[in-house]
C-alpha cells in the first residue's frame, strides 16, 4: 500500500550511491558506510559541517527503525559486520 512505496521512494534516494552516503560494494548487493562521508567531510561539497552529516545518518537509523516498526521490509543489504557492530 501507502505506507510500503512511502518506505520504498525514500530508502532508494537514501540508500542511492549518487546521495553519497553509502555505496556499493564490488560484486555484490550489499552496502557500507561511504569512508569521505564519514571520515573526510571536508572532502564532499556542500557538507562541511560534521553536525549535518550526523543528522543525515540519524534519519538513516529512524527510517530503518521505522519500518521495522511498520512492518515494512527494505530493499537495502548490509553486510553482516554491519550487523555485528550494531549489536555490539
Amino acid at each position: 500500500g501507502v505506507k510500503k512505496e512511502f518506505f520504498q521512494l525514500l530508502s532508494s534516494k537514501l540508500f542511492s550511491p549518487d546521495f553519497g552516503m553509502f555505496r556499493a560494494i564490488e560484486g555484490t548487493n550489499q552496502l557500507w558506510f561511504n569512508p569521505y562521508r564519514v571520515d573526510n567531510y571536508e572532502l564532499i561539497p556542500d557538507h562541511n559541517d560534521d553536525d549535518d552529516d550526523m543528522v543525515e545518518f540519524m534519519l538513516v537509523g529512524a527510517l530503518i527503525g521505522l519500518s521495522i516498526y511498520n512492518g515494512t521490509l527494505l530493499n537495502v543489504q548490509f553486510p553482516e559486520a554491519m550487523y555485528q557492530i550494531l549489536l555490539g
